[in-house]
């Protein structure tokens, strides 16, 4: 790293910078979108700001052929759009991908990357890792000589290696870090790693204007304590979307699995949506809800009430009844009144013989 390539990349980088300190001025929530999977697409449902699209799915899919065509118009987005070189170690490691990399944010005409990921780890020699550093700061050297505007990613294995990367990127120009901690997440009951990430978060916030914590938009982890220790960072990541496919949507009881019920949504992406609230089985509407939802917590909104219910047709809530056992000493008749009372049902669909359920709903 010489005091050339310092100047080289600092001329370049302070051309760049008041276009990503624009992008990035208040603290909102990012989607990271697949450009394979249409249902991650919530931007065209929701009022989203930045996108951030993940490379190595199209360039482990060869994919790259799509180059020809500008990424705004291929996913329908006025605003800024980001690539991410975040990937697998053997494609960050490689010069192919690099090459495409710069290629397709070129020829697509992102308006920013985010670079360059580099494979650090706790149980790495530290030799290794501050050489792979090294090389990743080299790299985002490179991206930013392309003539792209260029998010710093932070890399390390420890404190001291995170620091000594934030004060490459500074020296360069760099006003906006991101810091990946998915890897930090999954394994949050490890007291070592927790550790590092907030050490990470800590240089990054106060080495540069903006910064992106990539990885991190879990809902419930944001609100507490990510939103608490760092306050004016954005987030982004796909763990919304990841939640969508399993039949998982996010509510105030946590996460709700809408497989195994229909739901009725109290939040606003639910409700404008015509659906009377309802929440249907669509990975797509989950994923828009999901989202909504995580922009909610990033604005300091609380989570929305979700309430499970076994059908919901046209927009009302329908509850279907059998085997009550009526006119038998294992009645459930006055159980069933009581659960009704709370319920409140729009719509009940009685199975049975229709005198016998006639002298029940007088009951009730």
């Amino acid at each position: 790293m010489t005091s050339e390539i310092y100047l080289d990349a600092l001329r370049l980088g302070k051309e760049t910078d008041e276009k990503i300190s624009s992008m990035f001025e208040t603290p909102f929530a990012i989607p990271l979108i697949s450009l394979l999977d249409i249902r991650s697409h919530a931007h065209r449902y929701l009022p989203v700001r930045v996108i951030l699209i993940p490379f190595y799915e199209i360039w482990g899919h060869n994919a790259i052929h799509i180059r020809r065509w500008d990424i705004h118009d291929i996913i329908g987005f006025d605003g800024p759009v980001g690539l991410s070189s975040i990937g697998p170690d053997d494609y960050v490691m490689s010069e192919a991908y690099f090459i495409d990399f710069i290629r397709f944010a070129m020829e697509c005409n992102f308006d920013f990357a985010v670079a360059w990921d580099a494979p650090t780890y706790v149980d790495m020699p530290t030799d290794i890792s501050l050489r792979n550093t090294i090389y990743g700061v080299e790299q985002l050297r490179r991206v930013i000589r392309a003539g792209i505007s260029a998010v710093g990613l932070l890399n390390g294995c420890n404190a001291d290696q995170y620091d000594r990367c934030a004060d490459f990127l500074v020296k360069m120009g760099v006003e906006a870090a991101a810091v990946h901690v998915s890897e930090y997440l999954k394994n949050r009951n490890d007291r070592l790693l927790m550790d590092l990430m907030w050490d990470a978060l800590k240089i990054a916030t106060s080495k540069f204007r903006r910064t992106l914590i990539i990885g991190a938009t879990d809902p419930y982890l944001i609100r507490y304590p990510l939103r608490e220790a760092c306050p004016e960072a954005s987030v982004s990541g796909l763990s919304w979307f990841i939640d969508a496919k399993r039949g998982l949507a996010y509510s105030a009881q946590g996460k709700v699995n809408a497989y195994e019920k229909d739901l009725l949504c109290s939040c606003s992406s639910c409700s404008s949506r015509g659906q009377g609230g309802a929440l249907s089985r669509s990975t797509l509407e989950r994923a828009v809800h999901n989202f909504s939802v995580v922009q909610g917590v990033m604005e300091g909104r609380e989570f929305p009430q979700v309430e499970s219910v076994d059908i919901i047709h046209r927009k009302r809530k329908l509850v279907i009844v059998s085997d009550l056992h009526l006119g038998m000493k294992g009645s459930l008749v006055a159980d069933f009144c009581d659960i009704m009372h709370g319920e409140k049902p729009e719509v009940v669909l009685f199975l049975g013989t229709p005198s016998t359920w006639q002298h029940l709903i007088s009951s009730c």
